[in-house]
């Protein structure tokens, strides 16, 4: 068994070297944005918080001078296994939305720019794709977050409702790797609040009828 898992790392692309072949799969926490001009979302944006102990790793695997911290020259060292992990795997998200009864729509990710950065101590990665979506009451965006090959776990972490541009409220609902987001204006606002109370044991999108 133990050969085998050494020959499974071996073949393993090398991305993050023995991070990646730990006994562990290491957890992301997830949070969304979204970024809108008048009625119009241009991106869409992630953050990626690794777990301590995932963060920690990644400091003793690239510390390559041993100074107990990671320099421009380390992070950037990170940051391009990272890529060669995530690029050809489409950052492992999976976007789709959906107006109201109609057939969801994928959205291919066209990347708009990324960020890898350590803050208090916790690796992090911003990442953030280009849209052209019109915001309307109804409209769901969902995002599934999933590395098929199990070397990382995702939870999105938010579970309020905030502001998206000047009128539509985006209101998440969330199971682990998977979250809904459905837009409604203020006026329809409550009524959303009403009904994810009422479907929240379920799991599943709220929309307006």
């Amino acid at each position: 068994m133990l050969a085998r898992l050494i020959v499974i790392c071996l073949l393993a692309i090398n991305a993050f070297g023995c991070a990646l072949c730990s006994l562990y799969s290491p957890t992301a926490h997830v949070s969304a944005k979204f970024v809108a001009h008048e009625n119009n979302i241009s991106q869409i944006a992630f953050t990626w918080t690794f777990s301590q102990n995932f963060s920690d790793l990644m400091k003793q695997n690239f510390d390559l001078n041993q100074d107990e911290k990671i320099d421009d020259k380390e992070l950037r060292k990170i940051r391009l296994n990272l890529l060669d992990y995530l690029v050809p795997r489409h950052y492992l998200t999976e976007i789709e939305y959906y107006y109201k009864d109609e057939n969801a729509t994928k959205i291919e990710p066209n990347l708009n720019e990324y960020k890898l950065y350590f803050d208090e101590g916790r690796l992090k990665f911003d990442v953030s794709f280009k849209t052209n979506l019109v915001i309307a009451d109804g409209l769901v965006v969902s995002v599934d977050m999933e590395d098929k090959e199990s070397y990382f776990n995702f939870k999105f972490t938010q579970n309020n409702a905030f502001l998206v541009g000047k009128s539509f409220w985006a209101i998440p609902n969330s199971n682990s790797n998977l979250i809904f987001f459905t837009f409604s204006s203020k006026k329809a606002l409550g009524l959303f609040a009403f009904r994810i109370l009422q479907t929240s044991k379920n799991k599943v999108p709220c929309v307006l009828s």
